[in-house]
Formats: C-alpha cells, sequence, structure tokens
C-alpha cells in the first residue's frame, strides 16, 4: 500500500499552493507593471489554463487508480470497480499491466492535446478577438500563439504526473509540478520588471512547461514497464478506462461551467475594473479550496486501495480530512475578507476586492463547494462516478442563468457569485455529503 509520508505532504502542499495560487502570487508584481486591461486580459488567460482539467476529461484520476491497482497486484483494470485475480499477488506490482496502461494513457493524450489546439486555435481565437476590440493588448497574437504551444504541450504530456503518483513517486509528480509553477514564477517576474508587457507571462509559462515536463520523463526512465511494448490486452485497459473517464470528464466540465464560465461572461459584460476585482477574489478562493483539499488529494491512493483490502479505517480518515480541510479553509477565508481588500490598495492604488458582503457569500458559498467535492472524489476512489447528470444540468443550468441575468437586467458581480451558489445547494451540496454519511452506516 502507499505511505505517505512528510516529504510527501509537505512538496504537496507546496505543489497545490504554486499550483492555484501562482496567479495570486504573481498579482503584486502584475498590478505594478502592467496596466488594468492587461492584467483583466490574463486574467482571462488564467480561466483558460484552468479548462486544462476540462480537457484532461477525468482521465488522470483514472491513471491514477487504474496505476494504483496494478502497482498493487491487480490482474486487469475494469469499467467498474477492480480485478484481483490470485489474491497471492496482491501488493505485487504488475508491470505487464502497468505497461498496458502506460502506453494507453499516451494514445489517450495525444488524441486530447489534439482536441485542445483545435478548440484553442478556432473559439479561443474568436473570443480573444472580440476581448481585443474594447481592450488593446500589445502584441496579442503573438502572446496568443506561445501561450497555445505551452498549453497544449503541457495537455500533451500530463499523463506523466498520475502515473508516477500511482507508482509510489508521489514526491517526483509534486516536484515536477513545483518546477513548472516556479519557473513560471520567475521567469514571469523579471519579464515584468525588464518588459513590462504580459507577453513575458505567455513565454514564461512555456518555458515552465518544458522544464517541468523533462523532470518527469527523468523521473520514470528507470521504471521497468516502459519496457513493455503494448499487446492485445492495451485495448482492453482503453475500453475499461474510457467509459468511467467520459463520467469523470463529463462531471468536470460541469464543475468547469459552474465555478469558472463567469469570468467568461464577466470578461463580456463587465468593465475591466470589476472584472478584475471579482477574479482576483474567484482566484483567492480557487488557492483556498486547492491548499484545503491537499491532505485528501495525498490520500487518494491510500483511499483506493483501502477498498480493494477491505479496510475499515476509512471512515475515521475521511472525518479527519475532511475537518482539516474546512479547518484550513475557514482560517483563509476570515483573513481574506478582513485583510484583502487593504492588502490589494497598497500594492497599487484603486485596485480591491469586491465588498465584504460579497466575499462572505463567495466563501459561504465556497464552504459548501468544498464539503461536497471532498465527498464526491472520495466517491470516486470505488471506481464509480454516480453524479454526472447533476453535474452536467446544474453547470448548464448556471450557465444559461447569468447570461439570461447579464444579457437583460443590470450586469451585476452578484449575479456570478449568487446564482452558482443557489442551484449548487439546491442539490449537489446535499446529496454527496450524505451518500458518504449513508455509506459509512453512521446514524
Amino acid at each position: 500500500m502507499h505511505s505517505v509520508g512528510k516529504k510527501q505532504i509537505i512538496t504537496g502542499y507546496l505543489s497545490q499552493i504554486l499550483s492555484i495560487g501562482y496567479g495570486v502570487l504573481l498579482l503584486p508584481f502584475m498590478l505594478a507593471y502592467l496596466p488594468q486591461e492587461q492584467v483583466a486580459f490574463w486574467m482571462i488567460i488564467l480561466a483558460v489554463i484552468s479548462f486544462t482539467g476540462v480537457l484532461d476529461f477525468g482521465f488522470s484520476p483514472t491513471i491514477l487508480r487504474a496505476v494504483s491497482y496494478a502497482y498493487n497486484g491487480a490482474d486487469k483494470i475494469v469499467s467498474e470497480g477492480f480485478s484481483l485475480g490470485d489474491n497471492s499477488k496482491l501488493n505485487k506490482r504488475n508491470d505487464m499491466l502497468l505497461g498496458d496502461i502506460y502506453i494507453s494513457s499516451k494514445k489517450i493524450y495525444r488524441t486530447i492535446s489534439t482536441v485542445a489546439f483545435s478548440l484553442l486555435l478556432l473559439l479561443g481565437t474568436y473570443y480573444i478577438h472580440g476581448f481585443t476590440i474594447k481592450s488593446d493588448i500589445p502584441n496579442v497574437w503573438c502572446l496568443w500563439a506561445i501561450f497555445v504551444i505551452g498549453f497544449v504541450l503541457n495537455i500533451y504530456y500530463l499523463y506523466l504526473n498520475p502515473i508516477l503518483m500511482g507508482v509510489n513517486k508521489i514526491y517526483e509528480s509534486n516536484v515536477s509540478n513545483i518546477i513548472i509553477k516556479t519557473a513560471w514564477i520567475i521567469f514571469s517576474i523579471f519579464g515584468l520588471i525588464i518588459t513590462k508587457s504580459v507577453l513575458s507571462l505567455a513565454i514564461s509559462y512555456l518555458l515552465g512547461v518544458l522544464l517541468g515536463r523533462v523532470y518527469c520523463i527523468y523521473a520514470l526512465r528507470n521504471e521497468p514497464f516502459l519496457l513493455h511494448d503494448g499487446n492485445d490486452k492495451t485495448k482492453s485497459v482503453l475500453s475499461a478506462m474510457i467509459p468511467n473517464s467520459f463520467r469523470l470528464g463529463a462531471v468536470t466540465f460541469g464543475a468547469y461551467l459552474i465555478n469558472k464560465a463567469s469570468i467568461f461572461i464577466g470578461g463580456v459584460y463587465l468593465n475591466s475594473q470589476d472584472l478584475t476585482s471579482f477574479a482576483i477574489a474567484m482566484q483567492v478562493l480557487s488557492v483556498n479550496m486547492a491548499i484545503s483539499q491537499v491532505y485528501f488529494n495525498l490520500n487518494i491512493p491510500k483511499f483506493a486501495m483501502t477498498h480493494v483490502n477491505d479496510s475499515s479505517e476509512n471512515w475515521f480518515l475521511y472525518k479527519k480530512v475532511l475537518l482539516r480541510s474546512l479547518l484550513i479553509f475557514f482560517i483563509v477565508a476570515f483573513f481574506s475578507v478582513t485583510l484583502g481588500s487593504y492588502f490589494l490598495s497598497f500594492l497599487k492604488e484603486g485596485s480591491h476586492l469586491p465588498s465584504k458582503s460579497a466575499l462572505l457569500l463567495i466563501f459561504c458559498f465556497g464552504a459548501l463547494e468544498l464539503n461536497h467535492t471532498i465527498a464526491a472524489t472520495y466517491i470516486t476512489t470505488k471506481n464509480t462516478v454516480p453524479f454526472l447528470y447533476p453535474a452536467l444540468i446544474s453547470g448548464i443550468v448556471i450557465v444559461l442563468l447569468i447570461y439570461v441575468s447579464m444579457r437583460f437586467f443590470s450586469p451585476s458581480m452578484y449575479f456570478l457569485i449568487v446564482i452558482p451558489g443557489v442551484i449548487q445547494l439546491l442539490y449537489n451540496n446535499w446529496k454527496w455529503p450524505y451518500m458518504i454519511y449513508k455509506d459509512f452506516h453512521v446514524k
């Protein structure tokens, strides 16, 4: 079974902080060296970067579970649950199956990166063109081209991280993310100071991706399953991984509509100042939720394998993880509401977060979202995804209601906050925590 040591936990926290917090960490330099329009433009680019999770389409967690099963002796991958085969092989890694998973993963992400390039080339270019009509962004098409190259390369090699985690190289997986984001931040800071242009952020993003993915390849260099050239079972592995991945991917798409679509719609109807204010608040919320979920994410392989071994320790661990996550969330939320605007105004006169009432709403809805996200993610460790349609329906309804409200009424930031929160509260916020409650037979 995977063990999670202090080294993995520390690098895991740092990786998550950098993965979601790089936008906030760069914010002081962006505000100092870029005009308002370029800051707002880069906030939209950050929303595009977060679309990586949608394009991944649920394959990363599916690959992580599959590799964890094979690493602990599973004899094959099935679309629901898992297959142990000969129990005498339990906890003995199955390198043949690991090789099949590796080859299948490369094929999957080759296709995903092609789709990503097509979407950015067509829909992305159209949206950027519309944004630049009302805002002057220097070198915008050069910036966009460099960003697209970095984005597609990042997607193409995305399968390396779940494979590293699945073969108990959690530390190496975390380090690769740290390299990507640290390089991005350092290059961006120097680029902003020297050029005072948003173009430097796109170049830094590309350099970070290249360095991080080279490290991933280096970390896997001695794995014996890399010598496996595949066989007929590769097709069966693909057919087993794709159904749940598509279900989880559709859920991720719904979550993206719920959490990120408001930024794109806001980019059309809000002025640059209000859009920047709202986008910064959502960045802070994303950082808070990511930090709060780190300990849970590190224990996903353990949750998966305790299902295999029919362990009864999950309930205690789940409660521990949930309480720790909520405590961290509320601490960060408190300081954000009380001190956030003062900090921004110190960085640049005239910059501010939304009002305290708006921030309180954002973090209250965020706490409910965190609670149900942890519950839903735990459910997926059983290799099942029961929340496909609720996530999709909620996402679509939220986008439609926000669009109608912003289009036919006076555009307001509160539409972007309240509509997603209320729709989630109607079903998803209580359904999946309640399912966990019943699953553990808690009376």
